[in-house]
Protein backbone atom coordinates (compact mmCIF):
# COMPACT_ATOMS: atom_id res chain seq x y z
CA UNK A 1 0.00 0.00 0.00
CA UNK A 2 2.91 2.45 0.87
CA UNK A 3 4.75 1.61 -2.45
CA UNK A 4 1.93 2.14 -4.37
CA UNK A 5 1.04 5.61 -2.59
CA UNK A 6 4.60 6.82 -3.42
CA UNK A 7 4.38 6.17 -7.02
CA UNK A 8 1.29 7.44 -7.08
CA UNK A 9 2.75 10.68 -6.03
CA UNK A 10 6.18 10.17 -8.07
CA UNK A 11 2.94 9.73 -11.47
CA UNK A 12 1.60 13.48 -9.70
CA UNK A 13 4.90 15.21 -9.63
CA UNK A 14 6.05 14.09 -13.09
CA UNK A 15 2.48 15.16 -14.53
CA UNK A 16 2.07 18.99 -13.51
CA UNK A 17 -1.66 19.33 -15.07
CA UNK A 18 -2.48 16.25 -12.58
CA UNK A 19 -0.64 17.95 -9.66
CA UNK A 20 -2.42 21.39 -9.66
CA UNK A 21 -5.70 19.53 -10.28
CA UNK A 22 -4.82 17.44 -6.49
CA UNK A 23 -3.84 20.83 -5.63
CA UNK A 24 -7.18 22.73 -6.47
CA UNK A 25 -9.06 20.02 -5.12
CA UNK A 26 -7.24 19.99 -1.57
CA UNK A 27 -7.68 23.71 -1.09
CA UNK A 28 -11.27 23.51 -1.81
CA UNK A 29 -11.36 20.48 0.53
CA UNK A 30 -10.06 22.71 3.06
CA UNK A 31 -12.61 25.54 2.59
CA UNK A 32 -15.62 23.45 2.67
CA UNK A 33 -14.16 22.55 5.84
CA UNK A 34 -13.75 25.27 7.66
CA UNK A 35 -16.96 26.78 6.09
CA UNK A 36 -18.70 23.98 8.09
CA UNK A 37 -16.01 24.66 11.01
CA UNK A 38 -17.57 27.83 11.57
CA UNK A 39 -21.04 26.81 10.99
CA UNK A 40 -21.82 26.63 14.61
CA UNK A 41 -20.35 31.16 14.53
CA UNK A 42 -23.82 31.77 12.57
CA UNK A 43 -25.44 34.42 14.28
CA UNK A 44 -29.06 34.60 13.39
CA UNK A 45 -31.66 37.61 13.66
CA UNK A 46 -34.07 35.83 15.29
CA UNK A 47 -31.53 35.43 18.08
CA UNK A 48 -31.39 39.55 18.26
CA UNK A 49 -34.97 39.53 18.90
CA UNK A 50 -34.88 36.62 21.94
CA UNK A 51 -31.66 38.78 23.35
CA UNK A 52 -33.47 42.12 22.73
CA UNK A 53 -36.61 40.24 24.68
CA UNK A 54 -34.04 39.34 27.95
CA UNK A 55 -32.55 42.91 28.28
CA UNK A 56 -36.28 44.05 27.96
CA UNK A 57 -37.27 42.61 31.74
CA UNK A 58 -34.02 44.70 33.55
CA UNK A 59 -35.22 46.85 36.06
CA UNK A 60 -33.51 50.13 35.48
CA UNK A 61 -34.39 52.69 37.67
CA UNK A 62 -34.59 52.31 41.43
CA UNK A 63 -34.66 53.67 45.20
CA UNK A 64 -32.12 51.71 47.38
CA UNK A 65 -34.70 50.03 50.08
CA UNK A 66 -33.58 50.66 53.54
CA UNK A 67 -30.05 51.41 52.96
CA UNK A 68 -27.91 54.65 52.48
CA UNK A 69 -25.67 54.67 49.19
CA UNK A 70 -22.91 56.19 50.25
CA UNK A 71 -20.89 57.32 46.77
CA UNK A 72 -17.35 58.43 48.32
CA UNK A 73 -14.85 58.12 47.15
CA UNK A 74 -16.35 55.13 44.84
CA UNK A 75 -17.25 55.97 41.27
CA UNK A 76 -20.41 53.70 42.26
CA UNK A 77 -21.58 53.08 45.64
CA UNK A 78 -22.29 51.14 48.94
CA UNK A 79 -24.10 50.44 51.53
CA UNK A 80 -23.39 52.90 54.67
CA UNK A 81 -26.38 51.98 56.69
CA UNK A 82 -28.54 48.97 56.21
CA UNK A 83 -31.88 48.65 57.81
CA UNK A 84 -32.66 44.75 56.51
CA UNK A 85 -33.16 42.44 58.68
CA UNK A 86 -34.43 39.77 57.16
CA UNK A 87 -33.26 35.89 57.54
CA UNK A 88 -32.75 34.75 54.09
CA UNK A 89 -32.18 31.17 55.87
CA UNK A 90 -35.76 30.97 57.84
CA UNK A 91 -37.71 28.69 56.51
CA UNK A 92 -40.88 31.01 56.56
CA UNK A 93 -39.76 34.77 56.37
CA UNK A 94 -40.82 38.08 54.78
CA UNK A 95 -39.04 38.91 51.58
CA UNK A 96 -37.37 42.15 53.13
CA UNK A 97 -37.72 43.42 56.38
CA UNK A 98 -36.75 47.09 57.35
CA UNK A 99 -35.94 48.10 61.27
CA UNK A 100 -35.50 51.50 62.28
CA UNK A 101 -34.84 51.85 66.16
CA UNK A 102 -36.13 55.11 67.63
CA UNK A 103 -32.65 55.81 69.26
CA UNK A 104 -30.98 56.25 65.72
CA UNK A 105 -33.13 58.57 64.49
CA UNK A 106 -30.06 61.17 65.55
CA UNK A 107 -28.03 59.66 62.78
CA UNK A 108 -28.19 61.69 59.18
CA UNK A 109 -27.89 58.53 57.26
CA UNK A 110 -31.03 56.41 59.64
CA UNK A 111 -33.12 59.67 59.02
CA UNK A 112 -32.61 59.59 54.96
CA UNK A 113 -33.61 56.35 55.54
CA UNK A 114 -36.55 56.33 57.23
CA UNK A 115 -37.46 59.10 55.03
CA UNK A 116 -37.21 57.13 52.00
CA UNK A 117 -39.24 54.20 53.53
CA UNK A 118 -41.97 56.52 54.91
CA UNK A 119 -42.52 57.82 51.44
CA UNK A 120 -42.52 54.17 50.03
CA UNK A 121 -44.61 53.44 52.97
CA UNK A 122 -47.21 56.68 52.03
CA UNK A 123 -47.25 55.18 48.23
CA UNK A 124 -48.41 51.32 49.44
CA UNK A 125 -45.39 49.89 48.73
CA UNK A 126 -44.12 49.61 52.23
CA UNK A 127 -46.33 48.68 55.57
CA UNK A 128 -44.93 50.59 58.86
CA UNK A 129 -45.44 49.42 62.56
CA UNK A 130 -44.33 51.80 65.22
CA UNK A 131 -43.89 49.91 68.32
CA UNK A 132 -42.50 53.12 70.32
CA UNK A 133 -38.82 51.60 70.22
CA UNK A 134 -38.39 50.94 66.88
CA UNK A 135 -40.31 51.48 63.33
CA UNK A 136 -40.64 48.08 61.27
CA UNK A 137 -41.34 48.38 57.76
CA UNK A 138 -42.47 45.26 55.32
CA UNK A 139 -43.22 44.69 51.67
CA UNK A 140 -46.84 45.18 50.62
CA UNK A 141 -48.69 42.94 48.08
CA UNK A 142 -47.59 45.98 45.46
CA UNK A 143 -44.41 46.47 46.79
CA UNK A 144 -43.20 42.66 45.99
CA UNK A 145 -44.25 43.34 42.41
CA UNK A 146 -41.52 46.10 42.49
CA UNK A 147 -38.76 44.54 44.63
CA UNK A 148 -35.32 43.54 42.95
CA UNK A 149 -32.40 42.27 44.91
CA UNK A 150 -31.04 39.83 41.91
CA UNK A 151 -28.29 40.11 39.78
CA UNK A 152 -29.75 39.37 36.55
CA UNK A 153 -26.68 39.67 34.04
CA UNK A 154 -24.50 41.62 36.20
CA UNK A 155 -26.19 44.41 37.34
CA UNK A 156 -26.61 43.88 40.83
CA UNK A 157 -23.57 41.94 41.64
CA UNK A 158 -23.82 42.72 45.77
CA UNK A 159 -27.27 41.52 45.95
CA UNK A 160 -28.65 44.73 47.44
CA UNK A 161 -32.14 45.79 47.68
CA UNK A 162 -33.94 48.18 45.76
CA UNK A 163 -37.50 49.06 44.81
CA UNK A 164 -37.82 49.39 40.92
CA UNK A 165 -39.96 51.92 38.81
CA UNK A 166 -39.08 51.02 35.54
CA UNK A 167 -37.55 48.85 33.04
CA UNK A 168 -34.69 48.98 30.11
CA UNK A 169 -36.44 48.95 26.60
CA UNK A 170 -34.60 48.05 23.69
CA UNK A 171 -35.03 50.72 20.55
CA UNK A 172 -32.29 48.49 18.15
CA UNK A 173 -29.55 45.10 18.79
CA UNK A 174 -26.93 44.51 16.45
CA UNK A 175 -23.97 41.50 16.70
CA UNK A 176 -21.12 43.61 17.11
CA UNK A 177 -17.80 41.93 15.39
CA UNK A 178 -17.25 38.04 14.25
CA UNK A 179 -17.61 35.38 17.14
CA UNK A 180 -14.73 33.68 18.80
CA UNK A 181 -14.34 30.36 20.11
CA UNK A 182 -15.52 30.05 23.77
CA UNK A 183 -14.03 28.81 26.67
CA UNK A 184 -15.13 24.87 26.08
CA UNK A 185 -15.44 22.83 22.88
CA UNK A 186 -17.99 23.66 20.85
CA UNK A 187 -19.09 26.93 22.59
CA UNK A 188 -18.78 30.52 20.86
CA UNK A 189 -18.83 34.00 22.38
CA UNK A 190 -19.96 36.79 20.10
CA UNK A 191 -20.81 40.59 21.34
CA UNK A 192 -23.74 42.07 21.66
CA UNK A 193 -24.70 46.22 20.36
CA UNK A 194 -28.05 47.68 21.69
CA UNK A 195 -29.51 51.26 21.93
CA UNK A 196 -32.39 51.12 24.57
CA UNK A 197 -34.65 53.92 26.50
CA UNK A 198 -36.53 53.19 29.79
CA UNK A 199 -40.28 52.80 29.98
CA UNK A 200 -42.71 54.75 31.54
CA UNK A 201 -42.11 55.05 35.13
CA UNK A 202 -44.63 53.29 37.44
CA UNK A 203 -46.83 55.38 38.98
CA UNK A 204 -46.44 54.99 42.53
CA UNK A 205 -43.17 57.37 41.74
CA UNK A 206 -43.00 60.85 43.09
CA UNK A 207 -41.11 63.21 42.81
CA UNK A 208 -38.97 62.91 46.07
CA UNK A 209 -38.69 59.19 45.43
CA UNK A 210 -37.39 59.82 42.11
CA UNK A 211 -34.82 61.80 43.44
CA UNK A 212 -33.08 59.20 45.63
CA UNK A 213 -33.49 56.78 42.28
CA UNK A 214 -30.10 54.95 41.43
CA UNK A 215 -29.61 53.55 37.68
CA UNK A 216 -28.43 50.00 37.51
CA UNK A 217 -26.31 48.83 34.71
CA UNK A 218 -26.18 50.06 31.68
CA UNK A 219 -25.79 53.33 32.53
CA UNK A 220 -25.35 54.67 28.42
CA UNK A 221 -26.66 54.12 25.19
CA UNK A 222 -25.49 52.34 23.38
CA UNK A 223 -24.45 49.07 25.68
CA UNK A 224 -22.92 45.92 24.89
CA UNK A 225 -23.13 42.70 26.28
CA UNK A 226 -21.91 38.78 26.07
CA UNK A 227 -23.70 36.50 24.47
CA UNK A 228 -22.84 32.43 23.94
CA UNK A 229 -23.53 29.65 21.83
CA UNK A 230 -23.36 26.70 23.75
CA UNK A 231 -22.72 23.02 22.33
CA UNK A 232 -26.41 22.22 21.89
CA UNK A 233 -26.60 25.64 19.30
CA UNK A 234 -28.88 27.49 21.86
CA UNK A 235 -27.65 31.19 22.68
CA UNK A 236 -27.85 33.30 26.03
CA UNK A 237 -27.10 36.48 26.97
CA UNK A 238 -24.11 35.92 29.88
CA UNK A 239 -23.73 39.49 31.11
CA UNK A 240 -23.56 43.38 30.00
CA UNK A 241 -20.40 45.13 29.87
CA UNK A 242 -19.79 46.17 33.70
CA UNK A 243 -20.22 50.00 34.57
CA UNK A 244 -20.71 51.88 37.52
CA UNK A 245 -24.46 52.12 38.57
CA UNK A 246 -24.96 55.82 39.83
CA UNK A 247 -26.81 57.82 42.40
CA UNK A 248 -29.11 60.14 40.16
CA UNK A 249 -29.08 62.91 42.68
CA UNK A 250 -26.64 62.38 45.28
CA UNK A 251 -27.46 65.84 47.12
CA UNK A 252 -31.34 64.37 48.32
CA UNK A 253 -28.81 61.87 50.13
CA UNK A 254 -26.38 64.43 51.47
CA UNK A 255 -28.78 67.41 52.02
CA UNK A 256 -29.39 66.42 55.84
CA UNK A 257 -25.70 65.28 56.26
Amino acid sequence: MARETVMHLRGLFANPPALLGLCVATALTLVVARVHARAPEERPAPVLRQFATTIDRQFHECVPLGWFPDTRPWRGYFPVYNTNVADKGAWIQAIWVGVVPSRMLGDSHVAADKAVMDALSDAGLLVRHDSGSEFRYTLTHDGEQYYYERNHLGNNGEGWSYLCFNRLRVKDVTWAPRATNGKYAGDVTARVRFTWETTPDAAWVTPFLKAHAVELNPTSSPAEATAHRYRDGEWALSELDFTFPLVEHPSAWTAAL
